[in-house]
């Protein structure tokens, strides 16, 4: 759970707390926090919210080249 300080977004919070902001770690943020669609696209200080417990990167899969 975090506290958000005037000014925050959910990309800049997910960037900073999980070093992503992909379309699947913000989904996840979406289903754990629904009530903050009604607070706008940026925060005011003070608002909980709760962060994905997800990998900081992004699994990727490297081509080879004899595949």
């Amino acid at each position: 759970m975090i506290r958000t300080v005037d000014g925050d977004t959910i990309d800049g919070l997910l960037w900073q707390h999980l070093g992503r902001n992909d379309e699947q770690v913000t989904n996840v943020f979406w289903q754990l926090n629904p009530h903050a669609s009604e607070l706008g696209p940026i925060f005011l200080a003070g608002v909980q919210l709760q962060l994905p417990d997800l990998p900081a990167q992004p699994v990727k899969q490297r081509a080879r080249a004899w595949d």
